[in-house]
């Protein structure tokens, strides 16, 4: 009787719901199918009842409990579980990988609904059958073609009629990128390829960047087509200041947050920590605390990132020899204009002993090449010898033989 009156719930929502009636552990139960049964969970794909029953009676429930309590990433070791899941039993893959993402929706894993084209919709990795899976390289191509395929489809392009805004990836979306992209780190380890990663984030910034829209250029069209309207109008100032509540600066705040992980993303880092910064001035009612925090956060972590920036091109210059860039880099960069951790900071000030260094070595080497023009050119400095001491001197003023060089060549003279 009660079946008959029960509501059918989708797969994901009823999972949720049990674990909400019965606790996390009863996804350790093999009686979980018939709970969610009660539910009416295995109406829209029936098929996927014996799945569960299956996985259930393999233990996976136990396992997937296990990877919940080590408060571990998650995405490698569900994306191992659901290949060991396709390889032991004889279920379609969709199949299977629909269960996984409902299980991993009801833990609070991802924030999206995953759904089940049963083969109507084919995605590019149709191209491939079963058989051609057990191929390692084959199966990246896949992957591969699908996290393409994913990136393209997924973004979010703004629409408003004020100005332009860049595109970016929702929670969701970033969510179901990461499930590809833990599929792709396992087969990376497989075949041994440590370049997967970063052409994930190089596809990734590819995509961002076809939709990426200047800010300072649209502020100025924004300035152009409306501002003389809302001066015409005769109330802007009131509308603005009545306008400040919760909701608008938590749009405000997304909006900010949304440009400056696209920014990041392009690793213009200087124009992410602007926008994350201007995000932080959130002033809503409305559990300001959080926002503030998550967006000091980000500010860190992209302060962090262009401290380790600058003292890679710093490093790289030191390598090259090209030591007056590096002390100019290394003089031009205020450390104290960001709010880097402390760790960063400190490593930026290591950064000076390398460069005291590599200015000491270039000037060692620099004196030697100085003594030789003197002596090829009978007690003086040749033009190309005179410019090669003022560089000299610049890096360091008060070295004892440059100055010596400089009086005795100018006395020459």
């Amino acid at each position: 009787m009660t079946q008959k009156t029960q509501k059918k719930m989708k797969l994901c929502d009823a999972i949720k719901k049990a674990i909400g009636d019965f606790g996390t552990d009863v996804i350790k139960d093999t009686r979980l199918a018939n709970i969610l049964s009660d539910y009416c969970a295995f109406t829209d794909i029936p098929a996927t009842k014996q799945v569960i029953k299956t996985l259930l009676d393999d233990g996976i429930g136990i396992q997937l409990k296990r990877i919940i309590d080590s408060g571990k990433p998650w995405e490698n070791e569900l994306q191992a579980l659901l290949n060991k899941s396709n390889e032991k039993h004889g279920f379609r893959n969709e199949l299977v990988e629909y269960v996984f993402l409902c299980f991993a929706y009801a833990f609070g894993w991802i924030d999206f609904e995953p759904e089940y084209n049963n083969g109507q919709e084919p995605e590019p990795a149709s191209l491939f059958d079963d058989a051609d899976l057990s191929d390692p390289n084959k199966l990246l191509l896949k992957l591969q073609s699908e996290y393409v395929s994913k990136l393209t489809q997924s973004i979010t392009i703004p629409q408003t009629k004020l100005i332009k805004k860049s595109g970016y990836y929702s929670q969701s979306a970033l969510s179901a990128l990461a499930l590809v992209e833990g599929k792709i780190n396992i087969i990376a380890k497989d075949l041994n390829r440590k370049d997967l990663a970063e052409w994930c984030e190089n596809e990734k910034a590819r995509v961002l960047k076809l939709y990426y829209v200047d800010p300072h250029k649209q502020r100025a069209i924004f300035f152009f087509k409306y501002i003389f309207s809302v001066i015409v109008a005769g109330f802007a100032v009131n509308s603005f200041l009545s306008y400040r509540a919760s909701t608008v600066s938590i749009a405000k705040y997304d909006e900010c947050i949304s440009k400056a992980d696209s920014c990041r993303g392009l690793k213009n880092y200087k124009d992410a920590l602007t926008y994350y910064t201007a995000a932080e001035k959130y002033t809503g009612t409305f559990q300001s605390r959080s926002y503030k925090n998550k967006a000091q956060k980000q500010i860190v972590e992209t302060s962090n990132m262009i401290v380790d920036d600058a003292i890679a091109q710093i490093l790289s210059d030191i390598e090259n020899n090209d030591i007056k860039k590096a002390k100019q880099k290394f003089d031009n960069f205020k450390i104290e204009e960001y709010e880097a951790d402390a760790k960063h900071k400190q490593k930026f000030s290591g950064t000076r002993d390398k460069l005291n260094n590599g200015i000491a070595k270039f000037v060692t080497d620099g004196i030697n090449d100085l003594a030789l023009n003197i002596q090829k050119n009978k007690g003086t400095l040749d033009t190309k010898g005179r410019k090669q001491l003022t560089e000299l001197l610049a890096l360091n003023p008060d070295n004892y033989w440059l100055n010596i060089i400089k009086e005795k060549t100018t006395k020459k003279k």
